[in-house]
């Protein structure tokens, strides 16, 4: 239970800085998610000036927010025995991760700071993420 994390996240992946007393380690964790795109195939529009598409819109949300899920179970079980995390990021992916951390079923580690950090360079934010856990 002694190691810390400050996490980065965003809609791509997931950059962990841990912090272990001296010790620090910087690991990435990719989502998987898709990017939205153009949706093929559909059905074209009965009226001369509706859309030219119908799409199934529905599907690639469905299927984005199992692999959003996926994505968080798999920064959970990797942080999951950690003290205490500091979540971080440029969007609204780290208010759905923490949403999903308070959701979550047995131990989670304790959420100490959260806030809104832009895109840094890796020894940028692993220089940010370990001042923050050290005032933590």
């Amino acid at each position: 239970m002694g190691e810390d994390y400050g996490i980065w996240i965003d809609q791509r992946l997931a950059i962990l800085v841990r912090l272990d007393g001296d010790e620090r380690g910087v690991e990435t964790i990719e989502s998987g998610v898709e990017r939205r795109s153009r949706l093929s195939g559909g059905a074209r529009s009965r009226s001369p000036f509706g859309p030219q598409e119908i799409a199934d819109e529905w599907r690639q949300d469905r299927r984005r927010s199992r692999q959003r899920e996926r994505f968080f179970l798999r920064l959970l079980d990797r942080v999951r025995r950690a003290g205490s995390i500091d979540l971080v990021g440029p969007g609204e992916t780290k208010v759905e991760f923490r949403k999903f951390l308070r959701k979550a079923r047995g131990a989670v580690p304790r959420l100490v700071g959260f806030g809104t950090v832009g895109k840094l360079t890796t020894p940028q934010l692993k220089a940010l993420l370990t001042r923050r856990l050290q005032t933590h």
